[in-house]
């Protein structure tokens, strides 16, 4: 898998300003919190969570897929939490340690 910032920095200059970049689950492999946490910081608008959504659809309904999303979202706090940020808008590329 390519380097996740070299993507979203390609594809942010590539498209014109106010228009949203939203990265697929699929492409960050497995969506955790540390990778929603990464691609947002790195400047997309938004992730989309196309198979654990539907995993929780299959399994509980609605009220998986409402749980699935409260849970992402807690574990998106918590990261952020403890990387120092308070909101969303702290939430930068200088915030990411890459190894």
């Amino acid at each position: 898998m390519a380097h996740p910032e070299s993507d979203l920095a390609v594809a942010r200059a590539s498209v014109a300003e106010g228009i949203p970049l939203i990265n697929s689950s699929k492409a960050m492999g497995d969506s955790y919190s540390g990778d929603i946490f990464q691609v947002l910081a790195l400047d997309a608008d938004a992730v989309l969570l196309g198979r654990p959504y539907l995993y929780a659809l299959a399994v509980a309904g609605e009220q998986g897929v409402r749980e699935l999303i409260h849970n992402y979202r807690a574990y998106v706090e918590l990261t952020m939490g403890l990387s120092g940020c308070r909101s969303a808008t702290e939430m930068k590329h200088n915030r990411i340690i890459s190894r």
